[in-house]
């Protein structure tokens, strides 16, 4: 099957009507596009940020989750320019990103005057695309360990030489699990499931044993992440411009998220590549991203707070085509 479907056409080229009408898509959204200090310690993860945009909201007896949807974005769209902003669907919530920021990183600085809605799409440019999803089951939690932010691997692949020919956008959306929903009710039990299995004793037909520490390491990571705050979270990669080479450079950008995986609960990130024999298929995907949605486009997990604080972290590295605050 997995033959089959590499022989499928990973990318196509967009007509004038089809790049006239994503560039007409103007989502009610603001953006903050950042600029990291430069030369200066950043942190690792932004914790304290996201917290300070934690909005939950439900309708419908508590049982439809309306959260607002958050965008982090790595944009290449000219090979000696990388982009780093956020996006959120109120000016509060936007005042309250910049004051998180600005707290958690004083020496930040924001670009004010850019336009950061579009996407980089003109007729007869190639267009693809890919996802990541979670290896294991989402109660098994990412590592979270990092000497220096992840963001460093992302945007290090991203430097000028690199795939010259090539525009990016790296789309990361979240937004807080909310609600009473039966989805959300049957992880949590089955999170616990996994944590009281691993903490028994195993028995066979010959012997017993009691859980081994790494079992009990287990387990208790999957105890803190059930029962902390949790965000359906979605990572997808928009490439222009790389024809047949899409494939590998969804590949490339995956590799940055390779420090992810967990030694010890197992849990990684792995890539799917957009591919279909309909062209409704990308011109839906790129909408999708153009407009931030969670949709059929996103193949959505669930992560914890400090998961998706370090997914979205600044990077500290120094790097000629990076915007910096400071000379």
């Amino acid at each position: 099957m997995n033959l089959l479907r590499n022989r499928l056409p990973s990318y196509i080229e967009f007509s004038e009507n089809e790049a006239g009408q994503l560039g007409s898509i103007s989502p009610d959204r603001y953006t903050v596009e950042v600029r990291p200090p430069w030369n200066t310690d950043v942190p690792t993860s932004l914790e304290s940020v996201l917290q300070n945009i934690w909005e939950m909201q439900t309708k419908w007896f508590k049982l439809w989750n309306i959260s607002p949807v958050v965008s982090f974005e790595i944009c290449r769209f000219h090979r000696d320019q990388v982009r780093l902003q956020f996006t959120v669907p109120t000016k509060r919530l936007e005042r309250n990103l910049r004051t998180g920021l600005k707290t958690a990183i004083p020496e930040i600085g924001f670009n004010e005057d850019r336009d950061s809605s579009g996407l980089p799409v003109s007729e007869g440019a190639s267009v693809g695309g890919g996802m990541l999803k979670l290896g294991r089951m989402d109660y098994y939690p990412l590592n979270t360990d990092h000497d220096n932010p992840p963001s460093n691997d992302v945007v290090s692949s991203l430097h000028r030489d690199a795939m010259q020919d090539t525009r990016f956008l790296i789309q990361v959306l979240f937004k807080p699990v909310a609600g009473r929903s039966l989805g959300t009710w049957w992880q949590r039990k089955s999170a616990y499931r996994r944590r009281n299995y691993l903490r028994k004793n195993k028995e066979s037909l010959t012997n017993s044993r009691s859980a081994t520490p790494r079992e009990k390491k287990q387990a208790n990571k999957i105890e803190d992440k059930a029962g902390g705050p949790l965000y359906h979270t979605g990572i997808r990669f928009f490439v222009v411009g790389a024809g047949e080479h899409t494939p590998s450079r969804v590949k490339e950008l995956a590799s940055g998220y390779n420090r992810f995986e967990s030694s010890l609960t197992g849990q990684y990130l792995d890539t799917v590549t957009l591919r279909s024999i309909r062209r409704k298929s990308f011109t839906r995907f790129a909408r999708s991203v153009a407009e931030r949605r969670f949709d059929g486009w996103n193949m959505k997990f669930r992560l914890s707070l400090p998961e998706i604080a370090a997914v979205v972290s600044l990077p500290s590295i120094e790097q000629n085509n990076i915007s910096y605050s400071q000379p």
